[in-house]
């Protein structure tokens, strides 16, 4: 239609775009992004791509609901021949975030312990793998993690010309309605997996859709609203802007705000006892 982001995307099987949120699919950098919310539709193949904003491989996304709620869990498999699939999707879908590397632009494969293993299925599912564009590194592949593996264990590291410039990144990774990885990535590229909950069996992870910006120069803060603050220095809220492409990251916490100041954690740790403790000391002693 001539107007927004990108070219429309030909929907199939009775699903439709939203009025104010159009599927649509743009190629830049050798990257492919698709974005909008459709709905209406059957599950199967939702829609297929472009010859130009194919993958490699066989890509999964974990996505959300697009109008009802986000706990609505379900996912979307991206094949090499350009057929999009839903699997347990709702209603709505929300296309947003669905982002990797084109056939014409190189992806490298991942470091990865032996004890993660590339899964493969009776598809050529795409194997862990990055490519680093114009600024913006992006992940790719399917790993496997084992239930025991413990979250200090770095599991995978990315080179130099693939890591976060000034300060750690955190995803939240879907892998079925209840359970949740966070994929930790530092500035030395040294890449870390915790679960939501200890639970037995090999879970599967995808790392499709992780996209960030390498470049120090580029980056700049967030300006938040009153209550949130950054959560810790190293996962500062940035934004990267390169070439028409807008990454943000880092992470934000909420501080209820009251008409009252909030203690200090001396005070806290205080409680409603008044002075210090060499003064609670005494008195308890009777001095």
């Amino acid at each position: 239609d001539g107007t927004g982001f990108g070219r429309a995307l030909r929907l199939k099987n009775l699903w439709k775009s939203e009025n104010h949120t159009r599927a649509r699919y743009e190629v830049r950098n050798g990257l492919c992004f698709l974005s909008g919310i459709i709905y209406g539709g059957t599950k199967g193949t939702m829609a297929r791509l472009h010859p130009q904003c194919r993958p490699h491989a066989g890509l999964k996304f974990s996505i959300n609901d697009g109008r009802e709620n986000n706990m609505t869990y379900g996912y979307i498999k991206v094949f090499e021949n350009g057929l999009v699939v839903c699997h347990a999707c709702g209603s709505s879908v929300s296309l947003s975030g669905i982002v990797f590397a084109t056939l014409d632009t190189a992806a490298y494969p991942m470091y990865i312990v032996p004890a993660m293993r590339a899964y493969i299925g009776v598809r050529p599912w795409s194997r862990p793998e990055f490519s680093a564009v114009s600024g913006l590194c992006a992940l790719q592949g399917l790993l496997k993690i084992p239930w025991w593996w413990p979250s200090k264990w770095r599991f995978g590291r990315l080179p130099v010309a693939c890591r976060p410039p000034s300060q750690w990144l955190q995803f939240n990774i879907k892998v079925n309605k209840a359970y949740t990885y966070r994929i930790t990535i530092n500035v030395f590229g040294s890449m870390y997996a915790t679960p939501s909950k200890r639970q037995l069996g090999t879970k599967e992870v995808s790392l499709s859709g992780i996209i960030f910006g390498t470049s120090v120069p580029d980056a700049a803060l967030v300006a938040l609203m009153k209550g949130y603050r950054s959560n810790w220095r190293r996962f500062e809220p940035t934004y990267t802007v390169t070439k028409g492409m807008c990454s943000v990251e880092g992470e934000l916490q909420y501080m209820a705000v009251t008409g009252n100041r909030r203690r200090s954690w001396g005070q806290r740790r205080r409680g409603s006892t008044s002075g210090s403790w060499g003064q609670r000391r005494r008195r308890r002693r009777g001095w």
